[in-house]
């Protein structure tokens, strides 16, 4: 089949079943493993592109030989390609970030921020903190600053997949490059969430030069889904980084670039700043939940809250709850504990915030109703069935319109290998489309760093922020069991904690748990910031959110209550676990987004039909 050319509007809608064949054939199954010939022709092959039709049957995936899951099909099937070559799950996960710095540059990209966890073979974890770091000219600004050279910092994502690549990858970097230097400079189909993203910074980007010339076509109009988008100026960018590394981009031409463009126009990035930039080893907070241990990452992400929710929810007897005390409870506890890290800016209150202790003292805090049960689980366990094919897109909340910017600019992907190496990763730009600045002919955006004012921290130079961002891994007594994160600003760690606690304190399959409605706390400014222990938000939309029975119990219970019916508003989950029974890898792509799930091996791969899977590693 023949790709669309540029600016072709091709309508893939009166086609969708060419469109799932396209996916198909670039996420399903592969002849052989070990075929290095048909491995090396599949990436001499032009890569397919792909639209935003996703096929049902590809956002959960059953493959033994290993696992990718991550929030773009392209994205999926480079980390796919690496596996069907002989390549660890870093190589994919490498290969999985650079593509998606090239598909949803909205999103996330190499210039943005990264957090990665790693799990070797031999139980052993690393962390890599490889964040946006504050330029050794930065001020502060008296007010929130969201976009312009001033907010930027340094670059922390080719860093941080370079090091994991040379620490882990077993494949060399040309190869795990060229899926995303293919889609750049050969170009690619763009997906609804892309262009609703654009849609909403087309202001930003029709009065800036150099992003007019990234994001508008000849005509000065946004790109429109399905239309094809090449992006020259990155590709050559990832071609000096495929070629000269670490350097290439910290000390070389790349950053020369980059010191220029930030010396014209108020930037406090200095070529001391790059060249002094270094991946930091994370600190690793953990806790063991009802037999199973939960790994994260600590300041600048927000591991610690997922430890510290479910050292909360030990002080309750949560797999007897019925749904309303579950959503009060689950809502709660990550309010509680996202509060306590933001307040923690540097990570100083590690200790306390995952303690027993600390927790039980925020646990009295929570009240839960003295009510009836109510459920609107069946007794037979209710199969969840959302898919993003299902969907009527309008009704996905691509852009954060209802969180508002602090809530869509992120992206999760996780890999694991038949050789037992998992790598959970968590990369962003900040808000949508980050600081809105790009340096002319290097091709991507700059995430925003620095735009806090001093009044919710203070930030000086060589600061890291602090973030959400959480990717996590979860084992069973030594064993492998299910890595997980999110995208979706304050409800990262929401929703996290509610998968989590949906397949160990509820038994559902992984599939299920993703599937099913989620609750979150509600931020409030007044009478104080923080969020309010008297409001709750509700998932409601028509598919699977939750029935009137629970919302009308959680309000009987004092509770003010927002329901939301758009998809996507409640964190963005990718996920992946081990199936002990079946004795292979479930992946799952969040069942309302564009995402998609694909492992090698797949002749044994068994693709979701919603017939009521095992859980994974009970």
């Amino acid at each position: 089949m023949v790709s669309a050319p540029l600016h072709k509007k091709t309508n893939f809608r009166k086609a969708a079943t060419a469109a799932s064949l396209l996916l198909l054939s670039a996420c399903g199954p592969a002849s052989t493993v070990n075929d290095n010939s048909k491995n090396a022709e599949a990436l001499s092959t032009p890569l397919l592109a792909i639209d935003q039709v996703v096929a049902p049957s590809q956002q959960v995936a059953y493959a033994d030989g290993g696992m990718i899951s991550s929030a773009h099909p392209l994205a999926t099937m480079a980390g796919k390609l690496m596996l069907e070559q002989g390549g660890t799950a870093a190589d994919a996960a490498v290969a999985v970030g650079f593509a998606l710095s090239v598909v949803e540059p909205s999103m996330s990209g190499i210039g943005g921020r990264i957090q990665i966890l790693v799990r070797d073979n031999a139980g052993n974890y690393q962390g890599y903190d490889a964040m946006t770091e504050l330029g050794e000219n930065y001020v502060q600004p008296k007010s929130m600053v969201m976009s312009g050279y001033s907010i930027v910092g340094v670059p922390g994502v080719p860093a941080g997949l370079l090091k994991l690549h040379a620490e882990y990858g077993k494949l060399p970097l040309a190869t795990v490059m060229e899926p995303a230097i293919r889609y750049a400079e050969d170009g690619h189909a763009l997906m609804a969430g892309e262009v609703s993203r654009r849609a909403r910074a087309e202001k930003a980007i029709k009065k800036d030069l150099v992003l007019a010339a990234a994001f508008l076509d000849e005509n000065g109009a946004l790109y429109d889904e399905a239309d094809f988008f090449k992006q020259t100026d990155q590709a050559a960018t990832l071609k000096k980084i495929r070629d000269g590394g670490h350097d290439a981009f910290y000390k070389g031409e790349i950053a020369r670039a980059i010191v220029a463009d930030m010396a014209a126009n108020g930037g406090s990035v200095t070529y001391n700043s790059l060249t002094n930039y270094k991946v930091v080893s994370s600190r690793l907070p953990h806790t063991t939940y009802r037999g199973y241990e939960v790994w994260g990452v600590d300041a600048p992400g927000n591991g610690t809250s997922i430890v510290e929710s479910l050292n909360i929810m030990k002080n309750f007897d949560v797999p007897n709850m019925d749904d309303t005390s579950w959503a009060i409870l689950t809502s709660q506890a990550t309010g509680i504990s996202i509060w306590d890290t933001m307040l923690d800016m540097k990570g100083k209150l590690l200790e306390r915030n995952t303690s027993t202790e600390w927790a039980k003292k925020r646990a009295s805090e929570i009240k839960l109703p003295t009510l009836s049960k109510v459920s609107q689980l069946n007794s037979d366990g209710h199969k969840f069935s959302t898919q993003y094919a299902m969907l009527n897109p309008d009704q996905v909340d691509w852009a954060g319109e209802e969180n508002g910017k602090f809530s869509h600019h992120t992206t999760h992907h996780v890999s694991a290998d038949g050789g037992g190496l998992v790598v959970s990763v968590t990369q962003t730009l900040g808000p949508n489309m980050g600081a809105k600045v790009m340096t002319k002919g290097l091709g991507f955006l700059y995430a925003q760093t620095g735009g806090m004012p001093a009044i919710l921290g203070k930030q000086a130079p060589g600061d890291r922020p602090r973030t959400n961002i959480a990717p996590t891994i979860i084992t069973k007594d030594g064993k492998f069991v299910m890595a997980l994160g999110a995208a979706g600003g304050t409800r990262i760690p929401t929703a996290i904690v509610q998968v989590i606690s949906r397949v160990i304190d509820q038994g559902m399959s992984l599939e299920d748990a993703i599937a099913a409605p989620r609750a979150a706390p509600k931020f409030q400014l007044r009478p104080k910031p923080g969020f309010a222990p008297g409001a709750i938000q509700l998932e409601t939309t028509a598919v699977n959110g939750w029935s009137q029975d629970v919302i009308d119990a959680i309000k009987a219970a004092g509770f003010k209550v927002d329901t939301i019916n758009k998809y996507s508003v409640f964190g963005r989950v990718n996920a992946l676990a081990w199936d002990a029974d079946r004795k292979t890898f479930v992946g799952v792509a969040d069942l309302d987004w564009e995402g998609v799930s694909a492992g090698p091996n797949a002749n044994k791969q068994v693709v979701s039909g919603h017939e009521g899977k095992t859980p994974p590693a009970n």
